[in-house]
């Protein structure tokens, strides 16, 4: 995907969403060095998020909504976004869910996901699935990736 579409599409849905601004810093690194989304950049309507790192559901829950909320859904029936729902997520094939167009590259990584795989995916898309459409480049911090998959464990059951 041309990353300036991606970038003019988000940049759009963040102004419609009553996101705000985004500092220019922050639009010409998505730009030059990829998409990361979240990081309090797209957070929802600039809300401050808890300080991640504790490795809870709830803390998992604000780096979910600051990082995957603007594409990603959890509830059963709440339909695609950008990316897929999540809905009942572990134990499932990579690129199987019922109503997405997955990448070829998801669809035939043979990743069958679990809280290691999702670790792992979290940390660096791309690496693990490359040629996946993600525009994520990924969550560094262990504890913060922790988190995230602990909330998703019981928010996509």
């Amino acid at each position: 995907m041309n990353r300036n579409f991606a970038f003019r599409s988000l940049l759009v849905i963040a102004v419609t969403a009553g996101v705000g601004m985004i500092p220019t810093a922050h639009a010409q690194g998505m730009m030059d060095g990829g998409m990361m989304m979240g990081g309090g950049m797209m957070g929802s309507r600039g809300n401050a998020a808890p300080a991640p790192g504790n490795g809870t559901a709830d803390t998992g829950q604000a780096l979910f909504q600051s990082h995957c909320a603007m594409c990603h859904t959890v509830a059963a029936g709440a339909g695609d976004r950008f990316g897929p729902n999540l809905h009942g997520l572990f134990g499932r094939k990579a690129g199987t869910g019922p109503s997405f167009s997955y990448s070829t590259a998801m669809r035939e990584s043979g990743v069958v996901w679990n809280g290691t795989t999702l670790d792992h995916f979290l940390a660096d898309p791309a690496k693990i699935i490359p040629g996946n459409r993600m525009p994520f480049a990924g969550l560094k911090d262990g504890a913060d990736r922790q988190a995230l998959v602990t909330y998703l464990e019981r928010a996509t059951r």
